[in-house]
């Protein structure tokens, strides 16, 4: 970071790429046990958000924000996960936690299942010459990691909010139609399936690989590393995906051999990158309506998300639901611009889905083309 005169670097708030560079090479490290027993509880629970480069190489972004006089030069590097990031992915992945009861919750062994992955999918933003990082995103395979005691908290946290917004929109929705005959409402009600049904298909169907989704920056960090962040998330999923079948084909041609000779193979194995849903949870907030007169017709506010991209996520999403966050028995958060509510808001999406999300995320935020 750099402070320069007003004028010398262009227009105030503005965001440029720079060229690229090679990006150092992501490491897969066993950490100390010394480093697990860490509490999580150390993790910050900041908003956040985050962004990547299609080749997986390491990317810089130079942002101008105008602060009187004077405007600050900020250099932000999208590059590979390194072993050092563990502690800040650590706290990033805070915002997974849904119910916030809940003590037990350990963030350090999803970030493990990051650092693990790292060589494979994941990228970070750091600044040059900083230890610390500023956003992160990668993706975890929920059913392979089911055994994980985070990745199972997630799940019942998920299915048990489901239900109970299951269970309150069909008690609201049956009071409503009473006149409705009883066949009638129950052909209806079984054509639409819930978004538990939805949710609890795709963790019971270990056949169609499901995501989880991790995508979390800090506030204030350009809305422009998005794109490229996503771009390179979903081509290096896509390569995976494509290494992973040829491996597959192999032990395939192995096993037919196998049982030429009456050796006995393991055929059930599934592509473990070829994501058929992801599920992505993310925060939102929305300030209280405003006062209207008298006669005045009242209007919804509009959510306020913290990453532009969750906007987009939510305009494609197959299933979705949301509740409000307590934190200290309040549900409103006071800031500058009054008193607001913040809630979680957790999706299902479709891998058909994403393509039409990346269009969208370069088309809104002025990203690089999609390949």
């Amino acid at each position: 970071m750099k402070i320069i005169p007003k004028g010398k670097a262009g227009s105030s708030a503005q965001t440029k790429k720079r060229a690229t560079s090679d990006a150092p090479d992501k490491v897969q490290q066993k950490r100390s046990k010394k480093e697990d027993k860490d509490k999580d509880s150390e993790g910050s629970e900041s908003e956040n958000e985050s962004g990547s480069d299609s080749d997986g190489s390491s990317s810089s972004y130079v942002t101008s924000n105008s602060e009187s006089d004077d405007e600050i030069d900020v250099s932000f590097e999208v590059r590979g996960i390194q072993e050092p990031d563990f502690h800040g992915i650590r706290n990033f992945l805070a915002y997974l936690k849904l119910d916030q009861k809940d003590d037990t919750f350990n963030a350090s062994a999803l970030a493990d299942v990051v650092l693990a992955q790292s060589q494979t999918v994941g990228s970070v933003v750091a600044i040059d010459g900083s230890e610390d990082i500023f956003g992160v995103i990668s993706a975890i395979n929920l059913h392979k990691h089911a055994s994980v005691s985070t990745v199972a908290q997630i799940r019942e946290a998920i299915m048990k909010l489901a239900l109970s917004k299951s269970s309150s929109s069909s008690s609201s929705s049956s009071s409503s139609s009473s006149t409705t005959t009883s066949s009638s409402s129950s052909s209806s009600s079984s054509s639409t399936p819930s978004p538990h049904d939805l949710f609890q298909q795709a963790f019971e169907d270990t056949s169609k690989p499901l995501g989880l989704l991790v995508n979390e920056r800090m506030l204030n960090i350009p809305h422009i590393l998005a794109p490229p962040m996503h771009t390179a998330l979903f081509d290096e999923i896509h390569y995976a995906a494509e290494d992973a079948e040829a491996a597959l084909e192999v032990s395939s041609k192995k096993a037919k051999k196998g049982k030429a000779k009456g050796d006995a193979h393991d055929t059930t194995h599934t592509n473990e990158w070829a994501f058929e849903n992801y599920i992505v949870i993310t925060h939102y907030h929305v300030s209280p309506p405003e006062k209207k007169k008298k006669g005045q017709p009242k209007v919804a506010p509009e959510p306020e998300y913290t990453k532009l991209e969750d906007e987009i996520y939510r305009r494609h999403a197959s299933t979705e639901f949301t509740f409000p966050i307590v934190v200290k028995d309040q549900e409103v958060r006071w800031t500058l611009h009054g008193s607001m509510k913040k809630y979680a808001l957790v999706m299902l999406v479709s891998r058909e889905a994403i393509k039409n999300i990346r269009r969208d995320l370069d088309a809104d935020m002025d990203g690089p083309d999609s390949d």
